[in-house]
């Protein structure tokens, strides 16, 4: 399938350790925490070292801006320059490079809010090198196609990507999560279901799957859900408000006590001098029904 296409496609640099370093940096990437794509950020450039003219490590390098200024672990302003950056470097070596065109479509639509100059990345970023697309691409075209409203073209996205690549939790999940959103839920939980059976260490699962139950008015059995998606997170201090939760107003405490939690979390990391996007202030002040403080917050965003 495509996926072996991509794995037996010629070498994109001729120096094996280059690679072997954008390898690892990818593996990096898809944990998703700052620690990893700081790692990740540092495998790329000493494989730029080694090889100036390896495209695909500056594309990659491009998207550790991108999705540390999404997920709220880099202040906008200084990322995203970063990344065009890097997308220019990495078309100037080759310029129908799908991945540094995917890069561009995320500049385009988070930073300059072109959303038609984005669909226009899209399409050269799908559409490049005869349909060898990588469904992580199809994943960040998903989410991006959600974010204005385009749910039906989102859950479709989400759908190709799972099935290029049915061993991968994160997609499983994010095509229930869509699926959630669009008011299918049973078929959500078949999804998330499918997604503990194959990765059961995976918190994300659990904490869709207690999206999908609470909606459902299976309030118990979406604690429960929680329960096991915040034990598998290593989130002891939550240990309290989940054991004495029942019913639908149990629920909605526990996102209460891990709303507060958040907002702990962020204030300690302003304190240690870290940037804190407001837009995760505002979410957890949302949640605890601070309006006015929620608000503030987006107006600083």
């Amino acid at each position: 399938g495509d996926q072996d296409s991509r794995r037996f496609a010629p070498r994109p640099t001729d120096d094996v350790d280059a690679y072997e370093r954008y390898l690892r940096a990818i593996h990096r990437v898809e944990h998703a925490t700052e620690e990893d794509y700081l790692a990740a950020r540092n495998l790329l450039r000493e494989a730029l070292e080694r090889d100036p003219s390896f495209a695909l490590a500056y594309a990659a390098l491009a998207t550790t801006y991108a999705v540390m200024a999404v997920d709220g672990f880099a202040r906008p302003r200084d990322a995203w320059p970063e990344s065009s950056r890097n997308v220019r470097q990495a078309l100037d070596r080759d310029a129908d490079l799908p991945d540094a065109h995917a890069a561009a479509a995320s500049i385009a639509f988070f930073f300059e809010w072109d959303w038609a100059r984005a669909d226009r990345e899209w399409k050269l970023a799908l559409g490049a090198r005869g349909g060898d697309i990588d469904p992580t691409f199809l994943m960040a075209c998903a989410l991006q196609q959600w974010a204005i409203g385009r749910l039906g073209a989102a859950r479709d996205l989400a759908h190709r990507a799972r099935l290029m690549d049915p061993l991968s939790p994160a997609f499983v999940v994010k095509e229930a999560d869509f699926l959630v959103q669009a008011k299918r839920v049973d078929e959500a939980v078949g999804l998330y279901d499918k997604a503990i059976r194959d990765a059961p260490d995976d918190p994300r699962a659990y904490f869709g799957l207690a999206e999908a139950r609470y909606r459902q008015g299976r309030f118990d059995d979406a604690i429960d859900a929680r329960r096991r998606a915040h034990l598998l997170a290593g989130d002891g201090a939550m240990r309290d408000a989940l054991s004495a939760a029942r019913g639908a107003d149990g629920y909605r405490q526990i996102e209460r006590a891990a709303a507060r939690l958040q907002v702990e979390s962020l204030d300690a990391r302003a304190a240690g001098g870290g940037y804190v996007s407001p837009l995760d202030y505002a979410r957890a002040h949302a949640v605890l029904d601070d309006r006015s403080r929620a608000l503030r917050r987006i107006e600083e965003a």
